[in-house]
């Protein structure tokens, strides 16, 4: 009831109709045109800077700060409206003195494939790639998050090569400008995944993320399971997850998808509880693969995102998932 209203309340106050993407001035984001995702199966997406988005220069993003030239098509119609707007309606996000300094891209959405999605037709999955911690770059870049890129675009692929309808999103799980920036990377995601389920009730949606974008993913799925969307969220990919320094919900676990929970015990800080650990004793749907000992030279942090067995095990586990059946061999 709340969504709504307050859907109604944005569309009532403005009474602008649909329109191409436009660019904000003098903010820089989002941008013109679509730009590369760096994904072959979905290589275009609008890009987001979230800091950038403090219209009134309040010191907060929320929905106050936004109209259709400042958000991309989030509700996957085609078009740019204030139903795109009213998605965001619940952000309240606290931005630092001096945010939007940077040039980090932290959002990206698709189009969707092959259009517009239609419930009760074929199936429908929302496939979501969080990336481990960014530094003053972000995916713009295609070596941020490289990894869950890579797990992310083989889920695609086969989709699309059966025939379903399929959203990709990128995220960081971080906004750099913000005051808390895991916990604002959190409060976006989740109103973009919360709108999408909305207006697309059969979306199944599978999360992959590393180091802190696996823990990002846990926040985020739990908190779409406690607003009632349990049944959309199907799969999380984590890889190497590490709550040390995160600033958002570390302790959250969502207790309805299946968890691949891929991990290394070969380093410090990320090896060991909380860090590199195994989520089974906490979660009853968690699966846990310790990849310590899969290769030499031992797998470490920055490795076991890119490494192929462990990418396409969890594309593998992803794809299985969604389509209602157990995990696969290489994940038990």
């Amino acid at each position: 009831m709340r969504w709504v209203l307050a859907a109604v309340i944005v569309l009532a106050t403005a009474g602008c109709v649909g329109r191409e993407f436009q660019a904000p001035t003098p903010w820089p984001t989002p941008v013109v045109a679509p730009q590369p995702t760096h994904l072959s199966a979905a290589p275009e997406g609008y890009y987001v800077r979230v800091d950038c988005l403090d219209r009134n220069r309040d010191g907060t993003v929320t929905v106050a700060d936004l109209d259709p030239s400042r958000v991309p098509d989030l509700n996957l119609d085609g078009r740019v409206d204030l139903y795109d707007v009213a998605m965001l309606w619940s952000i309240q996000i606290p931005l630092k003195s001096h945010p939007c300094l940077g040039q980090d891209v932290q959002f990206l959405i698709a189009p969707p494939h092959p259009a517009t999605p239609v419930c009760g037709g074929t199936p429908f999955a929302v496939i979501v790639a969080i990336t481990g911690a960014t530094n003053g770059q972000g995916l713009e870049l295609a070596s941020t998050g490289a990894g869950v890129r890579s797990i992310v675009n083989r889920i695609l692929t086969a989709l699309n090569a059966r025939g379903w309808q399929t959203e990709a999103i990128l995220a960081t799980p971080d906004i750099s400008g913000a005051k808390n920036p895991n916990s604002a990377a959190e409060s976006w995601l989740d109103a973009v995944l919360a709108g999408i389920i909305h207006d697309y009730p059969c979306a199944r949606l599978a999360l992959i993320g590393h180091s802190f974008g696996g823990v990002t993913a846990t926040a985020v799925s739990a908190a779409l399971e406690r607003q009632g969307h349990a049944a959309n969220v199907r799969f999380l990919g984590l890889i190497d997850r590490v709550t040390l320094e995160y600033l958002g919900d570390g302790r959250s676990l969502p207790a309805h998808p299946v968890i691949l929970n891929v991990f290394q015990q070969n380093e410090q800080p990320h090896s060991g509880a909380p860090n590199g650990a195994p989520l089974a004793p906490l979660a009853a749907n968690a699966t846990d693969w310790d990849v310590s000992h899969l290769k030499q030279p031992p797998l470490l942090h920055v490795t076991i995102e890119n490494d192929p067995d462990v990418d396409a095990c969890i594309a593998s586990s992803a794809l299985l998932t969604l389509e209602g059946s157990g995990l696969p061999s290489c994940a038990k």
